[in-house]
């Protein structure tokens, strides 16, 4: 099992791309938690009305490294035919080209160290660039745009996919760990959330139920039409009228000292 990560393909708009190739998963753990509510009752103890869920998690402990191990995954794609980034071409072989094409080259070796002959040539491939620190600042990018980004988790057996990805995930936790054993590996903990999205849209209500609903508020204080003019400001609070009765008022100003 090989496990990449994904974000940006599908909107280029969000400014950050990533598609990583995690070289070997050291642990990986799927989280489904949820709370019930409780209500106490009288005798102690509680009674429940309703259950609800926690968005999943993913938590991955990976090693990614800088040496060309993805050899022979170069067919690693994703539905849309990226690859990622980390998966490169096998490096080409070292060559020795002699261009010693006297007659010194045709001497027994014997004889011929007697002679200066011309030195070979020795081509090496051209070497990556710090393919690791790159990876750490495009992984970084998760947490350093202002938009939300929206990560996809594939699975592959080799270079093929084994199912559709997991979508909707969202990166709440990134931890880089590095020791004394680390070595040249770039150590990662990932840390992915599947959310849900609520959408809205603006629509437009037909004039019948407008003025259905303006109708019904304006009876809904016993039947009484408020015949207040609609000026766009706030209504004005009316000091209530109290109307004191002959013992009432006596017992006030007893309270007062008075008659």
């Amino acid at each position: 099992m090989s496990l990449a990560i994904q974000w940006g393909y599908d909107n280029a708009e969000v400014g950050s791309l990533g598609f990583i190739y995690l070289d070997s998963v050291q642990t990986l753990k799927e989280s489904y938690t949820g709370s019930v509510s409780k209500h106490p009752i009288d005798g102690g103890g509680n009674i429940t009305d309703h259950f609800t869920k926690e968005n999943p998690t993913v938590s991955i402990s990976a090693v990614i490294s800088g040496v060309d191990i993805s050899v022979g995954l170069i067919d690693m794609q994703d539905y849309n035919g990226y690859s990622p980034t980390n998966v490169r071409n096998a490096p080409d072989s070292v060559k020795v080209n002699s261009t010693d094409k006297s007659l010194v080259s045709l001497l027994p070796a014997s004889i011929g160290q007697f002679f200066t002959p011309q030195k070979p040539k020795v081509v090496l491939a051209a070497q990556p660039a710090d393919t690791l620190r790159a990876i750490r600042d495009n992984l970084k990018e998760l947490f350093t745009q202002n938009k939300i980004q929206l990560v996809k988790l594939y699975e592959y057996q080799g270079a093929t996919l084994r199912h559709k990805p997991l979508e909707n995930l969202v990166c709440t936790a990134l931890v880089f760990n590095e020791d004394v054993n680390s070595g040249e590996g770039l150590y990662c903990d990932i840390t992915l959330e599947q959310i849900t999205f609520a959408s809205y849209k603006k629509t437009t209500i037909p004039n019948n139920i407008r003025l259905a609903g303006i109708s019904s508020e304006a009876t809904s204080d016993k039947g009484k039409v408020d015949s207040t003019p609609n000026t766009g400001a706030p209504p004005l609070l009316k000091k209530p009228e109290v109307k004191e009765s002959l013992a009432h008022k006596a017992g006030f100003g007893a309270l007062l000292g008075g008659e």
